[in-house]
């Protein structure tokens, strides 16, 4: 591999952390659709607002579980012993 490709899947390796996948955006927008739908039905306020709270707070969770994996995954890359190369 040159300098380049290493430089660019190190790039590529960095910036996974900061996409969203499919499963928050689904979660998120799920939680929008209840936080609407119960505000039309007119559901008790103090409800609403602990549907939306826990569904942000998972949506957070689930980025925060996953951006940890991959750092831990990162580190232990990063120091490993690199191999000569013939």
């Amino acid at each position: 591999m040159s300098i380049q490709q290493l430089w660019r899947k190190r790039a590529r390796e960095r910036a996974t952390p900061l996409r969203w996948n499919i499963d928050s955006v689904i979660l998120g927008y799920s939680t929008l659709a209840a936080v609407i739908i119960m505000s039309l039905k007119d559901v008790d306020f103090l409800i609403t607002v602990l549907i939306a709270v826990l569904g942000l707070g998972s949506v957070w969770l689930s980025g925060w579980i996953k951006n940890g994996y991959t750092k831990l995954s990162r580190s232990v890359d990063e120091t490993a012993v690199p191999r000569k190369v013939d």
